[in-house]
C-alpha cells in the first residue's frame, strides 16, 4: 500500500514537471512576456522573450527584481498598485514603458491572474506582458492628430470671426468716409452751380471751368478708391434686372460731352433700342471708366459709344482715336495700380480705373475686351445677356424740363445735418427762385415751416446720431398729411440697405451729385406732383 501510494506521488510530481515543462516551451515561443509568481507575488519564473528582450538573467529579475528596467517615472505607481492587488487577490492589470537590453523603452500591457487550488486559495499568480508600443504611438499621433485639427479649426473659427468683424469695419468705415468725404464735395459742387452766374470775364470763366474738372477728377478718384475698398469688403452685391442700354448710354453722354468738348474732341453715342441683364449702377460705372479713360487718353478725333447684338449676347463698345496700347501691355492694364509710361500718357489717377472694370465686368458675369492699335486708337467692349423684357430697370431719375419757370416760388425744404451742404443747398435753391427752409433735423424743420407745407423736400440720408432721412421724411407726412415730393441725397452704396428703406419709392441722387442733376431730378418731381 505504502509502495503504491510513493508510486503515484512520484507519477504525479514527474506529471507536474512534464506540464511545467510542455508550458515553459510554449510560453517561450508565444509573442507576449510571461511570467510567474508565488502566492505572495515573488517572481522566479521568467519565458525567454522576457529575458531576450531586457538582456538580464533570472537571478537578476527574480523576486521583485523586474523594478531594474522599469522607467523611473512609473516605477513606483507599478510597485505600489502590484502590491495592493497581491495583498488583496485581485486581477492586476497596468501599462507602463519597459527597458530593453538596447537602453531604449518600450510600452507593454501588462496582467496578473491569481490561481486558485480546489480549496479557493491562491497558489500563484500569472502574469503576460504585451507590446503596444505601436498603438500607444497610433493613440498619440492620432490624439495629435485630433488636438491639431481642433486646433485648426478653432484657428479658423478665429479668422472667420477676425474676417467677419474686418468687413463689418470695413462696411463702417466705408460708410463714414463715403458719407463724410462726400459731404464737403458736395458744398464745393453746389457753390460752385452758384457761383457760375457771378463770374463773367472769359479768364474767369476759364478758371472756373478749371476749378469744375479738378473737382470732378478728385470725385472720380474718391469712387475709384472706394469702390476698390468694397471689393475686398465683399460690400458690392449686384442686382440684375433687364434694363433698357439706352438709358445708361444717356447718362454716359450727359456726364462725359462737356469733357469732350473742352478737348476738341467729337463726342458721338449711338441710339439703341437694346435691352440686357445687368446692375444698372454697376455697369454705368463700368462704362464711365471706360469713356473716362478714352477722353483722358485721346487728344484729337473722336470718342464713339455703340451698341450691337450678336446671337443673345448685346455688345457695348467704346472706341477712340487716342494713344493705344502696345499688344504686350494689353493684359497688365487691368492690373490694380499700374500706369503704362509714355510721354503721351498722364501719371494722374491712382491706376484703378480699369481694374474696377475688369472686376465689375467678372462680378456681373459680363465680358470685357480690348483691341488696340498703337498711335491710332482702342476699342474696348462689354459683352453682356440679352433681354426681350418690356420690364425695365432704370437709372433715370427723370426728364429736364424747363426750370426757369418750375422753381419760382416753391418752398422747397432742406433736411441736412451738415452745415456747410445745408446753406449751400439753400443759395442754390435761392439761385434757380426758389424759397429755401433749412434744418438739421425734421422737428427743427417743423417749427422753421411754422406751419407751411414745403413744396418739395430734400433730406440728407444720414441724419446723425443714428436718424435716417427716409424716416423724417415718414414723420413729415405724417404730421402735415400725405404725400411730399422729395429727393433724397446720400453717400451710401448699399443698394439693398437702401431698397429696404426706400419703400416709398423716393428719388434717390448719390453725393456728390452735380447741381445740374439736383436740378432735373428737382424739376421731375415738382411737375409729377403738379400732375397729380
Amino acid at each position: 500500500m505504502v509502495a503504491t501510494e510513493r508510486t503515484e506521488r512520484i507519477e504525479a510530481k514527474s506529471a507536474l514537471r512534464e506540464n511545467e515543462r510542455r508550458f515553459h516551451e510554449l510560453a517561450d515561443n508565444i509573442s507576449q512576456f510571461v511570467w510567474t509568481a508565488d502566492e505572495t507575488g515573488w517572481i522566479y519564473w521568467y519565458n525567454k522573450r522576457w529575458l531576450d528582450y531586457t538582456g538580464m538573467t533570472l537571478e537578476e529579475m527574480e523576486g521583485w527584481g523586474w523594478q531594474k528596467v522599469h522607467h523611473p517615472d512609473h516605477v513606483e505607481r507599478v510597485v505600489h498598485r502590484i502590491r495592493q492587488c497581491f495583498e488583496s487577490g485581485t486581477t492586476w492589470e497596468d501599462t507602463f514603458p519597459l527597458r530593453g537590453r538596447d537602453g531604449n523603452y518600450r510600452w507593454f500591457l501588462s496582467r496578473a491572474l491569481p490561481i486558485h487550488n480546489e480549496a479557493g486559495k491562491i497558489i500563484r499568480w500569472f502574469g503576460t506582458n504585451t507590446d503596444i508600443t505601436e498603438q500607444i504611438e497610433l493613440e498619440n499621433a492620432l490624439r495629435e492628430t485630433t488636438h491639431s485639427l481642433r486646433q485648426r479649426s478653432i484657428d479658423l473659427q478665429a479668422t472667420r470671426e477676425r474676417a467677419e468683424l474686418t468687413a463689418t469695419a470695413t462696411t463702417k468705415f466705408l460708410a463714414t468716409v463715403s458719407h463724410d468725404i462726400r459731404q464737403p464735395l458736395q458744398a464745393v459742387a453746389l457753390l460752385l452751380r452758384v457761383l457760375r452766374d457771378d463770374v463773367t470775364s472769359p479768364d474767369g470763366k476759364h478758371t472756373f471751368l478749371a476749378i469744375e474738372r479738378s473737382l470732378g477728377s478728385a470725385i472720380a478718384l474718391l469712387d475709384a478708391l472706394l469702390d476698390f475698398i468694397k471689393f475686398d469688403a465683399g460690400s458690392l452685391q449686384p442686382q440684375m434686372t433687364a434694363i433698357r442700354i439706352s438709358d445708361i448710354l444717356e447718362d454716359v453722354s450727359d456726364a462725359f460731352s462737356p469733357a469732350a468738348a473742352q478737348k476738341g474732341l467729337i463726342f458721338t453715342v449711338q441710339s439703341t433700342k437694346l435691352a440686357a441683364r445687368s446692375d444698372a449702377q454697376l455697369l454705368g460705372r463700368i462704362l464711365r471708366n471706360l469713356v473716362s479713360n478714352a477722353i483722358k487718353y485721346t487728344d484729337y478725333g473722336r470718342i464713339l459709344i455703340g451698341c450691337r447684338r450678336r446671337g443673345n449676347r448685346v455688345r457695348i463698345e467704346v472706341w477712340d482715336t487716342g494713344c493705344g496700347i502696345p499688344e504686350e501691355h494689353q493684359r497688365q492694364i487691368f492690373w490694380e495700380f499700374v500706369q503704362l509710361e509714355g510721354p503721351e500718357r498722364s501719371r494722374s489717377g491712382l491706376g484703378l480705373g480699369l481694374a474696377i472694370v475688369d472686376r465689375l465686368a467678372k462680378l456681373l458675369g459680363h465680358h470685357v475686351e480690348v483691341r488696340s492699335w498703337p498711335g491710332r486708337g482702342s476699342v474696348f467692349s462689354v459683352e453682356l445677356v440679352a433681354d426681350r423684357t418690356e420690364r425695365f430697370a432704370s437709372n433715370k431719375t427723370g426728364i429736364l424740363l424747363d426750370r426757369t419757370s418750375i422753381f419760382n416760388g416753391k418752398l422747397i425744404a432742406i433736411i441736412d445735418d451738415d452745415e456747410a451742404v445745408r446753406e449751400a443747398l439753400a443759395r442754390l435753391m435761392w439761385t434757380i427762385g426758389a424759397t429755401p427752409v433749412t434744418a438739421p433735423q425734421d422737428d427743427e424743420l417743423l417749427n422753421a415751416l411754422k406751419g407751411r407745407r414745403p413744396d418739395l423736400v430734400i433730406a440728407d440720408r444720414n441724419l446723425g446720431g443714428g436718424r435716417d432721412g427716409f424716416e423724417a421724411l415718414n414723420r413729415l407726412e405724417k404730421t402735415l398729411g400725405g404725400r411730399l415730393p422729395s429727393v433724397i441725397l446720400t453717400g451710401d452704396y448699399d443698394v439693398r440697405d437702401q431698397e429696404q428703406a426706400n419703400k416709398s419709392g423716393r428719388c434717390v441722387l448719390h453725393k456728390p451729385v452735380w447741381p445740374a442733376a439736383l436740378e432735373a431730378a428737382l424739376s421731375f418731381e415738382l411737375s409729377r406732383s403738379a400732375d397729380v
